[in-house]
């Protein structure tokens, strides 16, 4: 039976309230971890050439997905660094897609009451908190919304075989994979799809899905390179063999099926567990794998066994085959798991909807661990906070707690975190960068400048060690040839755009030298790169005080106090400006 279009508007106003009732802390929180990567030091969003390097220039950005960067774009122009208008578009997209998960698990016939339930349950399940709380992640929540429309869409073209239908599926797609190529599973899922509701598939099935699987390999392999060759999904924690890749594989989907079914403790980063070949107890977990497909083919429930393959076939790309740049914390991770949830939580609520009251028990408890969850991310010293005590043994959450307790003017305590940091992990360049700057807010250079030796010694190409050791050179001596050297070395890094530091301690040592007009580029770069770095403004001012061009300095002296109400400097120089000349 069809719904006719008031019920249906009905049931998605009650998804959208839920899910925005849901994520309504997230709308205050702020941003984190790899947010400047993506938005707040993101110089393509600056320009209408930023957009072309978007599309056209691969590494200008972290990750080859130019319709995700090109919505930020968009919205950067409306709300710039104002980090509320992201986390309502998140949570709206998201909105949509519980939306389309209902309308899509009705059309494959689950009952309509099943197919309501997991709609909301997915609206408001806590495990999908990451991908929606976490602003990086819009490409999931993006891709998401262009991945389920593509195959409402493609399930209509299997009926009614349009050109048009089949143009705008594979159209939504193309889009999808643009938004994040962990999308590539979509003409897999559809083959799955048409053999659980037909029992076999037909040449005619899979011609039309060939041009799908031609674009998910083409651009599922450019997603290989960028993790390898600009992310960093590289070294020694990737260094696996084949049979030590299958054993990650074979433990993953339990993982994630155990944390959906009871969702009690999220992390952001989970324990990387150890991979041993030689342990016949972790052979159990693949094993179990292949033992529990076999059994649901032997009873010829294809629905059951169409969930498990295409829950374990849409993890496929974050199962530990190819490197991703979280594997090096983690082998899981809850945004892994926005779309392949599906399957899962469509079982569960087609069978939650024969008991309506324990239906509505389940999405109430999702909706108060989501909004309890959302929290989590509210900022980066919350974030990391909540990740070491949860997981202790992770020298990352260390490392990036103790730089947010940095941050915050509280140094000894970062010291504390990091230096625990360099206790697990006393090789990891990040843990001895974070101490190094730990040190050296404390006056202790000389422990600083040995954490920093010691980074570079692991990773040469690590620019804002380079940008941190140059300052400690600066400060001992502004004549240290040193400086110019790592600084130099540092913006001929693969995204010196990422170092606002590095144009403005280069700045400094122009101006040192005499040299304004080439400093004040420098300052303005940096300032492109990070619009609040109150030193740079008042430096510039200066800068273009001595050069002789009062009005522009004033401008930025100004911007400086807007910072910085306390800047006793820049009142200073200020007044010196503005006051009216003797008679």
């Amino acid at each position: 039976m069809t719904l006719s279009p008031r019920p249906i508007a009905a049931g998605a106003c009650v998804i959208l309230v839920l899910t925005v009732v849901a994520y309504a802390p997230s709308y205050q929180n702020g941003f984190v971890w790899d947010d400047d990567d993506y938005v707040t030091s993101n110089t393509t969003l600056r320009d209408v050439d930023g957009l072309r390097r978007i599309w056209l220039e691969p590494g200008a950005v972290p990750q080859y997905y130019p319709l995700t960067h090109t919505t930020f774009w968009i919205e950067w122009q409306l709300w710039g660094d104002r980090a509320t208008g992201y986390h309502i578009i998140n949570a709206l997209l998201h909105a949509a897609n519980a939306i389309l998960v209902w309308r899509l698990l009705r059309r494959l016939k689950l009952p309509g009451a099943g197919a309501f339930v997991a709609g909301a349950i997915f609206a408001v399940h806590p495990m999908m908190v990451e991908s929606v709380a976490w602003i990086t992640e819009r490409k999931n929540v993006l891709s998401g919304l262009l991945f389920l429309l593509s195959l409402h869409v493609y399930l209509r073209y299997h009926v009614v075989r349009t050109r048009r239908a089949y143009f705008w599926a594979l159209g939504l797609f193309v889009a999808a994979l643009l938004s994040k190529t962990a999308t590539a599973t979509l003409p897999a899922v559809v083959l799955v799809i048409l053999w659980w509701k037909h029992g076999r598939i037909q040449r005619r099935d899979v011609a039309p899905l060939l041009p799908f699987f031609a674009a998910a390999i083409g651009l599922g392999l450019n997603t290989v390179w960028m993790e390898q060759h600009v992310v960093g999904a590289v070294g020694d924690r990737f260094a696996m063999s084949f049979a030590e890749r299958l054993l990650v594989a074979g433990r993953v989907p339990w993982s994630y099926l155990y944390t959906l079914l009871w969702p009690g403790e999220l992390i952001f980063i989970y324990p990387r567990w150890s991979i041993d070949t030689g342990s016949p107890v972790q052979w159990l977990f693949p094993a179990a794998s292949l033992g529990l497909l076999v059994a649901l083919a032997m009873t010829r429930r294809r629905g059951l066994l169409a969930a498990a393959l295409i829950f374990g076939g849409m993890l496929f790309p974050a199962m530990g085959f190819f490197n991703v740049y979280p594997m090096r914390f983690s082998y899981v991770a809850d945004h892994f798991c926005y779309l392949p949830a599906i399957a899962i939580i469509g079982l569960v609520a087609t069978a939650l909807a024969r008991v309506r009251v324990a239906a509505v028990i389940v999405v109430a408890i999702c909706a108060v661990l989501t909004f309890q969850q959302t929290r989590v991310y509210r900022g980066q010293e919350a974030l990391w906070r909540h990740t070491v005590d949860h997981n202790p043994t992770a020298a990352i959450a260390r490392v990036n707690y103790g730089i947010a307790l940095s941050q915050a003017g509280r140094y000894d305590a970062a010291v504390e975190q990091l230096s625990k940091g360099y206790e697990l992990e006393p090789t990891n360049p990040e843990v001895l960068n974070g101490l190094g700057s730990a040190y050296r807010k404390l006056g202790r250079d000389g422990q600083a400048q040995q954490m920093y030796e010691q980074a570079l010694a692991k990773f040469p190409r690590y620019a804002i060690v380079r940008v941190n050791l140059a300052f400690l050179h600066y400060e001992r001596n502004r004549d240290d040839p040193q400086v110019r050297e790592h600084i130099q070395q540092a913006l001929r890094d693969k995204h010196p755009n990422r170092y606002p530091e590095a144009h403005f301690l280069m700045a400094l040592v122009l101006a040192h030298e005499g040299a304004d007009a080439a400093a004040v580029k420098q300052y303005e770069q940096a300032l492109v790169i990070r619009e609040d770095y109150v030193d740079a403004h008042y430096e510039l001012g200066l800068a273009l005080a001595r050069l002789k061009q009062y009005d522009r300095a004033a401008v930025h002296l100004h911007r400086t106090l807007e910072l910085k109400p306390d800047h006793t400097r820049a009142k200073r120089f200020l007044n010196l400006l503005e006051r009216p000349p003797s008679p």
